[in-house]
């Protein structure tokens, strides 16, 4: 009975190991997945200033003449 029984924790324990292992993997692609978002985001938001901008420069050009 004592084998059966550490057997049966050793069989736990990489059962255990290995949920751990997957919901690490999954967190870190999460977090992959949330960060491109972000970049994609600040991206868009980078080049929405920039046409802002430029609009902007352009009407000043335009009142100077």
């Amino acid at each position: 009975m004592g084998e059966n029984s550490f057997e049966e924790k050793v069989k736990l324990s990489k059962n255990n190991l290995e949920e751990t292992d997957k919901m690490s993997k999954n967190s870190f692609e999460e977090k992959v997945k949330l960060s491109k978002k972000h970049f994609e985001e600040m991206d868009k938001m980078n080049k929405n200033n920039l046409e802002e901008t430029v609009i902007m420069r352009d009407k000043r050009k335009e009142n100077k003449n």
